[in-house]
C-alpha cells in the first residue's frame, strides 16, 4: 500500500504479506474471521484470533476494536483513528491522531479498558470504561474523560497519569478518579470540567489519590464557554496527598459564599500559588472564605494575583493562613503576628545593679498603624475622581478671584478679559486613594466698574473650559472636562470695606 492508498479488510477477510508504506491507510477491525499480516516502518503487524498487534493507523487509517477483542502496541498517527470497545494496551497517539475509548458512533461499552495509553501530541477521549496508566505530552496533546452518559456506563481513571510539556487533562464531573495518581509537570495542566448536573448550592466533587505538581497547573474552574463565576458551578478537588510546586486557578463568589476549594486529607508539602477570579461583587460581611484545607504538612500557599490581592468590589482580599493548616481569602490585610517567643531563663541571674548606668536610649517613634482593610484600585479610582471635582472647581474659581482683585485697581470702564492657568496637584488620602492631577484651563469674561454713592460696584460675566488628567497611584488614569458659566459682582465702600460674590455653574 503506497502513500495515499487505502486497503479495507472487512469481516472474514484475509490479507497477508502486506507492505504498508508511509502515508498508506489500513481500515479494518478485530471482527471474527479477519486475518491480516504485514510490515510497516515500525516492524511487523497482524490481526489474528481477535487480537491486533502493532497496527499503524495514519492518513485515513482506522481500527475498530470490538467488545471482547484486544489490540496491543498500536500507533495512531496524523489522520488516523482508533476506537476501542474492548481492550487495548500500549497504544500511542501521535500528533494529529485520534483515539476514543468506550464509544463507537452510538454504541457505548462500559467494559472497555485501556492500559498504558501514550498521548504524544494527539487527542484521546474516554466516553466509557476504564483507563489505567496514561501519559500526555506536547502542546497539542489532550486527554479528556467525559461525564458518564448514565449510571451503567461509568468512566474511570486509575493508576499513574502524567501530563507534561503543556499537555492537558480534562476531567468531567462524575468521572471516578479515586485511584488515580496525577502528575502535572512542565506546564502540563489539569482541568475540572463540570456541567449543569451539579449546579446548585453544593460544589461538584472530584477526588484523586495523589497530586504531584512540578511547574504544573490545576484549573478548578470549569473549562466551558460560560465561566464558573456566572453559571453558578463551583468545584472541590480532594486529594489524599499533595506535593511539589505549581499553580491552582479558582473561581469564587465571595459575596454569595460560594467558590472552588482544594482539600488535602493528609499532608501537603511544597510551594503553590493560588490564582482567584471573583465576580467582583462586594460582600455584605467581612467573613473569610476558606480556599485550601490540608491535614498538615509544611506546604506554602500564596496568592498569585497581581499585587497579591483579589479585587472584591470595595476592598482587597488576601490569602492568609489561619494557623490550622487552612488558607482563607480575607480582607484582613494585617500580617500574621510572629510566634510567641519562649526564651530560656538564665540559670545564674546577676541581680547586682550596674555601677555606671547609661542614660536610657531615645525611644523609637510611634509606629504607623497597619490598616485592617485596604480598598481596591477600582474603589480608589472612584474616590480619586470624586476628589478631583472640588479641585477643578476651585482652580477655575481662582481665575475669577484674581480678576476681582485686578478690578479694584482698575479705572472705571468696560473690559473684555481672558486668563489661562495650569495647576498640578499630588493628593493622598487616609482611605488608600491617591492621584496626581494636571489641569489646564482658560476663562474669558466681560465686566464694568461704576460709581455709586459712597462706593464703586463691579459687575461681570464669564465662561470657561478646563481639562484635567488624573493619574491614579494604584494604576489607571482618568480625565475631567469642565465647562463653566457664571457671573460676579463686587461692592467697594469708600472706607475700604468690600464684598465680593460669584455665581458659577459647572458641567463636569
Amino acid at each position: 500500500i503506497n502513500e495515499g492508498g487505502t486497503l479495507t479488510v472487512n469481516d472474514n477477510g484475509k490479507a497477508t504479506d502486506i507492505v504498508q508504506n508511509s502515508g498508506a491507510a489500513l481500515q479494518t477491525s478485530t471482527a471474527n474471521g479477519i486475518e491480516i499480516s504485514g510490515t510497516h516502518q515500525y516492524g511487523t503487524f497482524s490481526i489474528s484470533g481477535n487480537l491486533a498487534t502493532n497496527m499503524l493507523l495514519e492518513n485515513g487509517g482506522n481500527l475498530l476494536v470490538l467488545a471482547g477483542t484486544e489490540a496491543r502496541d498500536s500507533t495512531v498517527g496524523k489522520g488516523g483513528a482508533m476506537q476501542n470497545l474492548g481492550q487495548d494496551s500500549a497504544t500511542k497517539v501521535n500528533s494529529g491522531g485520534q483515539y476514543t475509548l468506550g464509544r463507537s458512533k452510538d454504541e457505548f461499552q462500559a467494559l472497555a479498558r485501556a492500559e498504558d495509553l501514550q498521548v504524544a501530541g494527539g487527542t484521546a477521549i474516554v466516553y466509557a470504561g476504564t483507563l489505567a496508566d496514561a501519559s500526555v505530552s506536547g502542546a497539542t496533546g489532550s486527554l479528556s474523560l467525559m461525564t458518564p452518559r448514565d449510571n451503567v456506563t461509568p468512566v474511570k481513571l486509575e493508576g499513574a497519569v502524567r501530563i507534561t510539556d503543556s499537555a492537558t487533562l480534562t476531567l468531567g464531573n462524575g468521572v471516578d478518579t479515586t485511584l488515580a495518581d496525577l502528575t502535572a509537570a512542565s506546564r502540563g495542566s489539569v482541568w475540572l470540567n463540570s456541567n449543569n448536573s451539579c449546579a446548585g448550592t453544593s460544589n461538584c466533587e472530584y477526588r484523586v489519590n495523589s497530586l504531584l505538581l512540578n511547574d504544573g497547573d490545576v484549573y478548578l474552574s470549569a473549562q466551558t464557554a460560560a465561566p464558573a463565576t456566572t453559571n453558578g458551578i463551583y468545584n472541590t478537588l480532594t486529594t489524599n496527598e499533595l506535593s511539589g510546586s505549581g499553580n491552582f486557578y479558582l473561581h469564587t463568589n465571595v459575596a454569595g459564599s460560594r467558590g472552588d476549594q482544594l482539600v488535602v486529607n493528609n499532608n501537603a508539602t511544597g510551594n503553590f500559588k493560588i490564582f482567584v477570579q471573583d465576580t467582583g461583587v462586594s460582600p455584605q460581611s467581612d467573613d473569610a472564605m476558606t480556599l485550601v484545607k490540608t491535614g498538615g504538612g509544611d506546604a506554602s500557599f500564596t496568592l498569585g494575583n497581581t499585587g497579591g490581592f483579589v479585587d472584591l468590589g470595595t476592598y482587597e482580599y488576601v490569602l492568609k493562613s489561619d494557623g490550622n493548616s487552612n488558607w482563607n481569602l480575607t480582607n484582613d490585610v494585617k500580617p500574621n503576628p510572629d510566634p510567641i517567643p519562649n526564651p530560656k531563663p538564665d540559670p545564674k541571674p546577676d541581680p547586682k545593679p550596674d555601677p555606671n548606668p547609661k542614660p536610657d536610649p531615645t525611644p523609637d517613634p510611634t509606629p504607623t498603624p497597619v490598616p485592617e482593610k485596604r480598598i481596591t484600585p477600582s474603589t480608589a479610582a472612584v474616590l480619586n475622581m470624586a476628589a478631583t471635582l472640588p479641585l477643578v472647581f476651585d482652580a477655575e474659581l481662582n481665575s475669577i478671584r484674581e480678576r476681582l482683585n485686578i478690578m479694584k485697581a482698575s479705572p472705571h470702564n468696560n473690559n473684555v478679559w481672558g486668563a489661562t492657568y495650569n495647576t498640578r496637584n499630588n493628593v493622598t488620602t487616609d482611605a488608600g486613594a491617591g492621584f496626581e492631577q494636571t489641569l489646564t484651563g482658560m476663562t474669558v469674561g466681560i465686566d464694568s466698574r461704576n460709581d455709586i454713592p459712597e462706593g464703586i460696584t463691579t459687575l461681570g460675566a464669564f465662561m470657561g473650559y478646563s481639562h484635567s488628567h488624573i493619574g491614579f497611584d494604584r494604576g489607571g488614569h482618568g480625565s475631567v472636562g469642565s465647562y463653566s458659566l457664571g457671573g460676579y459682582a463686587s461692592w467697594e465702600h469708600e472706607s475700604g470695606f468690600y464684598l465680593d460674590g460669584v455665581v458659577k455653574l459647572n458641567r463636569f
